[in-house]
């Protein structure tokens, strides 16, 4: 099956919409096209360690690859855009189109009648702050909408709770997430490394999934909670399987046996919680070397011994 969003999900996604602001791109060839707005403009680094107001996790989801395909970046209040000279402005547009950065609409994903209360420029609808603050819940809906088909979102394939494996189900059952199953977040931040807490975690209160969780935090958890790297390319029913990279862990998820696992793809609220099968891991994280962490024998009988008392 493929996970695709629902009317539910794009009304939900709203509020991920940072309407303080907008920020525009640029690369060094066209620095000073930028600069001529009057802005500050900051490097990529120097967007980057601002993550706390300029460039947030919901920032990074909206305007998807346009910082890493950029040089340069400037944040600009509301109503700033509308207000740049006509010639200017058309210049920035074009600029932005080149980058990729999907906040400007086609025309073939949004009604006309909705369209028009935002920027348009370059044959585009504009999607900035102050267009998103003069509509109306609905209309934010059809437009988030419409981004998501302008930002080209991959739609994710997985399979339904009741076409698992018994194995694979019982082992997603005793995590008790699988109500998780083929859903998606309403923000930014809740990333793989969440949901594996989640999945090992004993207490379900409060729930680790809807963290922001780096890999240093879930390495020292799993140690807590018993499990250790195994040499073996064999992963058996509750085992953690992380992806490395250049030495580096990536991505994390949750075996339930019988060649599938339990994962969040990334941080972004358009990655939904599925399963994959262990076979497309390959194609899933390509250049990754696969550890198994596997949960220690004197842990499960600590476990069984407290169970049996």
């Amino acid at each position: 099956m493929q996970i695709r969003p629902r009317k539910f999900d794009y009304d939900r996604w709203q509020k991920t919409f940072d309407a303080s602001g907008d920020l525009l791109f640029s690369d060094k060839d066209t620095l000073d096209l930028l600069k001529s707005t009057g802005a500050m403009t900051l490097t990529k680094n120097e967007v980057k360690a601002q993550a706390g107001k300029v460039w947030s996790l919901n920032h990074r989801s909206w305007y998807r690859y346009a910082l890493e395909n950029s040089d340069f970046c400037a944040w600009f209040h509301p109503k700033t855009i509308e207000k740049l000279p006509a010639k200017l402005l058309k210049k920035i547009a074009s600029e932005q189109i080149r980058i990729g950065v999907p906040t400007l609409l086609q025309k073939e994903f949004l009604s006309i009648e909705v369209g028009s209360k935002l920027l348009e420029v370059e044959n585009r609808f504009w999607l900035t702050s102050a267009g998103w603050q003069g509509l109306s819940k609905a209309e934010r809906g059809k437009v988030t909408r419409a981004w998501f088909a302008q930002a080209k979102i991959d739609i994710r394939s997985s399979a339904k709770l009741d076409d698992l494996t018994a194995l694979a189900k019982q082992s997603l059952d005793k995590t008790q997430c699988s109500l998780l199953l083929n859903i998606f977040s309403d923000s930014s931040g809740p990333n793989c490394f969440a949901l594996v807490a989640e999945a090992i975690s004993p207490n379900k209160t409060p729930r680790l999934h809807r963290l922001w969780l780096h890999w240093p935090s879930l390495a020292r958890f799993l140690k807590e909670m018993g499990f250790c790297p195994v040499e073996s390319n064999a992963p058996e029913a509750e085992d953690v399987l992380v992806y490395i990279r250049n030495g580096e862990p990536i991505h994390g998820a949750y075996y339930l046996g019988d060649g599938i696992y339990f994962e969040k793809s990334g941080q972004d609220f358009y990655e939904p919680y599925r399963v994959e099968r262990l076979s497309n891991c390959r194609e899933e994280w390509p250049s990754c070397q696969m550890q198994i962490w596997r949960k220690e024998q004197t842990s499960l009988s600590i476990e069984k011994a407290l169970l049996s008392d």
